[in-house]
Formats: C-alpha cells, sequence, structure tokens
C-alpha cells in the first residue's frame, strides 16, 4: 500500500492527468535477463525479474572490514530476535526487561556516576593550594562539557489553545493505550515523527513533520501516533535520556582526550609530548570503544521499542494503516522532490503541501516495491536504532490484533486538526524552502 491522502490537494493544484502520465511511461529490454521492462521516465528503471537497478540511486557499497561484518551480523540476530520477543507477548503487554536492557541502564548509570565523582573530585581540590585550585578547576570545565543535557522545549512547539482537536486526539490515543500524558506536541518540516522528553520535569513531547502529517492518510496519521504514544508506555523515553546522556558523555570524552597529533612540537619539547599523547589517545580510544559497546549493547532493546510501538500503532489504527504509514515514511524521495519543485520554480510557497501530496500519490506502484526490495538487499546498520522497513511491515501484518481498531477515524475531526495546523503551513514552507535554497546555492 502506498501512503496517499484521501482528500483532493488544497488550493487550485491538480493531480497528474492520465495523459501525462502516459507520456512519462517508457519500456526497454533488460540489459540482465530481456525481460521486458515498462517504467515511468521520471523514475530508474529496474526489472522486476532479476532486479537489475533496483539498487538506483544509493551508493556503492564499500568493502566492509571483519569487525563490520561481525557487526551487521550481530544486527541481523538482534532484529530477528527482537521481532520474535515482541511477538511472543500480546499487544497489551510489553516485552519483559531483558538481560541487554538490565547491562545498558547499569553502564549508563556507571557512567553518569563517573561524571558526579569528576564533579565532586573538582569542589573538592578548592581547599587546596593554587595548583590544585587551577587543577579542579581544569576538572570542572571537563565536567561542564559533558554534563547531561536535559533538552530544551523543541521549536514549533503548539499551544494547547492554539490547536484543542490535535491534543484532544493525542490524549485520546494516550488514554486508550494507558499512557503518560503528551505534555507538548510540536510541528517541524521533517519527514518524520518521534517522542522525546526536555526539561527538568522531562515532559513529554511529540514532534510531528507537517510534509508527512500532509503526506498519510488519515489511518496512517492515526497510526504514527499511536506509534509515538506507544513509546512512553512501556518507558522507553525514561530509559533513553538516561542512555543517551551516557552515550553523549562516552562521546564527548573521547573527543576532548583525543590529541591533535602525537607529535606537537619539535626537538625535545616533542620527544616529551608523545608520551602523554600517546596516554590521552589511549583514553580517547578507550572511551570511544565503551561508547560502541554501549551502542551494541543498546540495539536490541531498541529494535523491541520500535517493534512494540508499531504494533500499539496497529492496534490503535488497525494494521493496514500501520503498514500504510511505514510504507509512507520511506518515500521522503518524493517530499525532496516536492520541495524542490516549490523552490526552483517560483512557485507560492503554500504549493508545498498540496505538491507533497501529488509527488505522493504519482509514486508509481513498481517504485515502492523497488524501494522495498533496494531496503532488504544490504545488511542492516548496526547503528541505527530502527528496524528496517520490511521487518517492521511483516511483524504488523504477522501479530495484527484480530479485533477492529481501538479508535475510530472521524474525518470532521482530521478536517478541523488540518484547519488547526494550517496557520502554521506558511512558516514550515518557508523554512523548508530557504534551506532548500542555501544548500543548492
Amino acid at each position: 500500500m502506498t501512503a496517499t491522502s484521501d482528500r483532493p490537494p488544497a488550493g487550485g493544484h491538480r493531480y497528474i492527468s492520465q495523459m501525462s502520465l502516459l507520456q512519462t511511461a517508457g519500456s526497454m529490454d533488460c540489459p540482465s535477463c530481456a525481460a521486458s521492462i515498462t517504467f515511468d521516465r521520471r523514475f530508474s528503471p529496474w526489472c522486476i525479474e532479476c532486479d537489475w537497478n533496483v539498487d538506483a540511486g544509493r551508493p556503492k557499497p564499500t568493502r566492509l572490514s571483519r569487525v563490520d561484518r561481525r557487526r551487521q551480523a550481530l544486527a541481523a540476530r538482534a532484529t530477528a530476535g527482537s521481532a520474535l520477543a515482541v511477538a511472543a507477548h500480546a499487544p497489551d503487554r510489553a516485552p519483559r526487561w531483558g538481560v541487554a536492557s538490565t547491562i545498558a541502564l547499569v553502564a549508563s548509570a556507571a557512567v553518569i556516576g563517573v561524571w558526579l565523582l569528576l564533579v565532586l573530585a573538582g569542589v573538592s581540590m578548592f581547599g587546596g593550594g593554587p595548583l590544585a585550585v587551577v587543577l579542579g578547576l581544569f576538572i570542572l570545565g571537563i565536567a561542564a562539557i559533558s554534563r547531561p543535557r536535559l533538552g530544551s522545549k523543541p521549536e514549533g512547539a503548539v499551544a494547547r489553545a492554539d490547536a484543542p482537536e490535535l491534543y484532544a486526539l493525542v490524549d485520546e490515543v494516550a488514554t486508550t493505550l494507558k499512557a503518560p500524558k503528551v505534555h507538548v506536541i510540536a510541528i517541524d518540516g521533517d519527514w518524520n515523527a518521534m517522542t522525546t522528553r526536555y526539561g527538568p520535569l522531562q515532559r513529554t513531547t511529540i514532534v510531528f513533520g507537517l510534509p508527512l502529517w500532509h503526506g498519510l492518510s488519515d489511518p496512517a496519521r492515526l497510526a504514527v501516533l499511536g506509534h509515538e504514544v506507544g513509546h512512553s508506555v512501556n518507558g522507553d523515553t525514561s530509559r533513553g535520556f538516561l542512555e543517551g546522556t551516557a552515550l553523549r558523555t562516552l562521546e564527548t570524552w573521547s573527543v576532548i582526550t583525543e590529541p591533535p597529533e602525537l607529535v606537537t612540537d619539535e626537538g625535545l619539547v616533542a620527544l616529551a609530548s608523545i608520551p602523554a599523547n600517546l596516554v590521552m589517545l589511549g583514553l580517547s580510544s578507550f572511551f570511544g570503544s565503551l561508547s560502541s559497546a554501549l551502542q551494541l549493547v543498546l540495539l536490541r532493546p531498541r529494535l523491541q521499542a520500535e517493534f512494540y510501538a508499531d504494533r500499539l500503532g496497529a492496534a490503535v489504527a488497525g494494521a493496514p494503516a500501520m503498514a500504510d504509514a511505514l510504507d509512507g515514511l520511506r518515500l521522503d524521495r518524493a517530499y525532496v522532490r516536492a520541495v524542490a519543485s516549490v523552490a526552483t520554480n517560483d512557485r507560492p510557497i503554500l504549493e508545498l503541501f498540496a505538491e507533497v501530496r501529488t509527488q505522493i500519490a504519482s509514486t508509481p506502484p513498481s517504485e515502492l516495491e523497488r524501494l522495498r526490495r533496494q531496503e532488504a538487499r544490504p545488511p542492516f546498520d548496526h547503528d541505527a536504532s530502527h528496524p528496517p522497513f520490511n521487518e517492521r511491515i511483516a511483524m504488523v501484518e504477522r501479530r495484527a490484533s484480530p479485533g477492529p481498531p481501538l479508535l475510530d477515524i472521524d474525518p470532521a475531526r482530521m478536517r478541523a486538526i488540518d484547519a488547526e495546523l494550517a496557520r502554521l503551513e506558511p512558516r514550515v514552507a518557508r523554512e523548508l524552502v530557504e534551506e532548500y535554497l542555501a544548500e543548492i546555492s
């Protein structure tokens, strides 16, 4: 299924006509297997029989080291294991707290504990002599640079009074899933949606990209909201703050301890600096290795969290809606084409969102199938926090709840939310067009 909007484009922008679509059609014989290929000239031709040119537009893979191959093998096993762990539970039961989650939590707490010891060590030196005070200030400087970030209120935050229908829908989703209340909803220009926390009270925030909102059908929108609210059901966002803080701290320590070069001067000074630089390089490598190890430990819990959030999104809006949303998320190139079309053709910026819907609607099924096959070919990136879309859709379709969706779609309610978000369209569209023009200039 493609993630198309179930409403006509706004303004006077028209869908591509049947005749213009016919004019973009092309045909050729596959250079690999000689099968007949019919394709849309706006997209790369490829062969459905032998997958010739299915990787069009993707950078050529580089030769992987043995370590990278092992990491990718671990990632593949982690993905399969995470899917099985989530599938073994009913949709209303979060995956059990596993060994990896426990190790990650203890390791993250230990890193933050070391940071606290740095602060205490720096403060304790103020009672000594001048040299101790200087050393204490140096240690406190390191602690300040690597301090935990509580986050700030995201840009594009929408007040409840300005979007009462949107907040009411999110509140209903949270009540249905027995999730904590979402305090803030923010709207930006990304082709994405995410859940985060900010401030001393760690208030829950959902950030939804306005182009993505326009590119999805009403059921798919509800499914994405269910997915994002679902991250708070089993405490993903709370653990994510602790683990993210530990990773940022380790990465900061790795950067500030890495010497620019082993030999920093000439003569005897250079010889004297080598041992100190080697020690610093060893510390930098140690902190970097700890960061990589923690990322690998976190991989399976993060994958499980995404699979489980998908199941909750499917429970709220239905499995077809969740699968539709995931398919829509992979069509980010259509979103880029829409921005480019408006930015480079001197069109009114408010046509941007109609153009997004047009680009999504005119993407042929063959292009979506090519993207699915392309994703299935390369090994999974071990640093990614999300499973591949193919795996996520398979999970949703296999483990869908047998009953009806927990919430019904009210088209009138969605149109009311559209009207609330329409006030934000000029700002978001202007920012996207300006960013695109700045990149190509």
